[in-house]
């Protein structure tokens, strides 16, 4: 299977876009730190990545690593998002979830949680190796930093 051969429409395409113009500051300040830090590991992550029938706030396909920033909205919507996880996993994916506040707070931590699980699943010579292994902890910043169980749910 291709990395991205998730038969994505043209409306899926659209959307992503619009979702990437459209997109929150939490978004663009995680966006401005993971890009250039990723690029100096040889990794390449996307924004708003249409995975039909969903959209992930960034996806780095090599890696099969999906990452999701979870605002206040995602607290009612806990079900629905449990579901969605579960059929990326199937799907082969890994899934990273971290909230809005976690970025605001310890932006590079956040970025080097998601550098080094992602550079354990690029490079790999598994296809399936360090899949099941959990994000790593953010690194403690202050007064900023926030519970392994309240980073991320992944």
């Amino acid at each position: 299977m291709r990395l991205n051969d998730h038969q994505n429409t043209p409306h899926d395409h659209q959307r992503a876009k619009a979702l990437r113009n459209g997109a929150s500051s939490v978004e663009r300040k995680l966006w401005r730190l993971l890009r250039v830090k990723a690029a100096r590991k040889g990794l390449k992550f996307r924004r708003q990545c249409a995975v039909h029938p969903y959209f992930a706030d960034f996806a780095c396909l090599e890696a099969r690593l999906l990452v999701e920033l979870d605002g206040s909205s995602h607290e009612t919507r806990l079900a629905y998002d449990q579901a969605r996880d579960d059929d990326l996993r199937r799907r082969g994916f890994v899934i990273a979830r971290f909230s809005n506040d976690d970025v605001l707070r310890n932006g590079e931590g956040v970025v080097a949680a998601i550098l080094e699980k992602a550079e354990v699943l690029a490079h790999s010579d598994k296809p399936c190796a360090g899949r099941n292994a959990p994000l790593p902890n953010p690194p403690h910043e202050g007064e900023g930093a926030l519970k392994a169980e309240e980073r991320h749910h992944a």
